[in-house]
């Protein structure tokens, strides 16, 4: 019955697992067993450890709280996965323009339940102190889905005509989270931008001129480059 009723909260999380013997105590979970998420009304569940030798099970008691907080030791196959693409953008001699980085959440099923992760971009070779791109951070939510699912991180890149050679900054994920925990982990956790410079360097350059005179019949004439 607990099986069943982690399933329904938790996808498939408990495929793979040993068997498990499970007894529950406390109210029912037949209906609407995600409103019952809070600790307050969560239901008190002895667990019947079954060893793999012969024995007799010992029977442990804790609560759904706490089983679900245990969600982290699950096989990494049963988590959703997260990550974040990598951008190169062409910068104007003025105003913006935009590079947007793709954040993908990926599993193969139904996602029973919501996703965040937190951003934030860091300095590389460009930087803020320099006006080359506007600092951007906050949290991307994932609602329950099936399959996949995408968002999107924009950042302006500030146009100039100076010559910098091809500059980047970088976007990191952090603190991946799911209710109920566990279900997720961050798999690419850094988006690198590449700013592409426009302006071509200008070098000075150096040339000598060819000349021709007439010498005379005494003295001197000067030959000028």
């Amino acid at each position: 019955m607990l099986s069943i009723v982690l399933a329904m909260m938790l996808g498939t999380v408990l495929s793979g697992l040993p068997y498990l013997p499970f007894s529950i105590t406390g109210r029912s979970l037949a209906s609407n067993a995600k409103s019952m998420m809070s600790a307050q009304s969560l239901p008190t569940v002895s667990i019947n450890d079954a060893p793999v030798t012969e024995g007799d099970p010992g029977t442990t008691n804790m609560s759904l709280t706490e089983i679900l907080s245990a969600a982290s030791i699950l096989p990494a196959q049963t988590q959703s996965t997260l990550s974040i693409s990598d951008v190169s953008v062409t910068e104007g001699d003025s105003g913006t323009v935009t590079a947007v980085f793709t954040v993908t959440l990926s599993f193969s099923g139904f996602r029973d339940w919501t996703t965040a992760v937190d951003y934030t971009t860091a300095d590389g070779t460009a930087t803020i102190a320099d006006n080359d791109y506007s600092s951007r951070s906050g949290t991307l939510i994932f609602g329950l889905g099936t399959g996949s699912a995408t968002t999107t991180i924009s950042v302006p890149i500030t146009g100039d005509t100076r010559s910098e050679g091809n500059e980047t900054f970088v976007i990191n994920l952090s603190n991946a989270r799911t209710n109920p925990a566990g279900a997720v982990r961050i798999d690419d956790g850094q988006g690198v931008c590449t700013i592409v410079d426009n302006d071509a360097t200008v070098r000075p350059t150096l040339s000598i001129n060819d000349v021709s005179v007439t010498e005379g019949n005494a003295g001197t004439v000067d030959v000028v480059f």
